[in-house]
């Protein structure tokens, strides 16, 4: 009688393994790699490689972000996060559009 499989729910031929292939499968891997079954890596291998070793984090606007501490009154503050749920923004998306909007009318700051 064959062994039953190890797990069915893993990727491809791996669900229909028993125990002794997989520990055999294991074992040919599990082993240092000699300098001669090496080569160098390919363009398509180098760009996907930079790719999984990039950092996760937000995507890069204009020169990036910087993080800054900043103190608005508590009512206005919370008006601005009202606002900014209503409108379907971040609080710092609502922040940028105020600030964009002064500089390309610098006018409404002449007092």
């Amino acid at each position: 009688m064959k062994n039953p499989p190890l797990n069915s729910k893993l990727p491809g031929r791996s669900a229909r393994m028993s125990r002794e292939e997989m520990n055999q499968v294991v074992e040919a891997l599990d082993r240092p790699i000699p300098l001669s079954e090496t080569r160098p890596m390919t363009a398509a291998e180098r760009r996907q490689w930079r790719h999984a070793k990039r950092r996760p984090g937000r995507p890069r606007r204009g020169r990036g972000v910087r993080v800054i501490s900043l103190s608005v009154e508590q009512n206005l503050l919370a008006w601005a996060d009202r606002t900014a749920r209503h409108a379907g923004l971040s609080r710092a998306a609502l922040f940028e559009m105020g600030l964009l909007a002064l500089r390309d009318a610098p006018e409404k700051l002449a007092g």
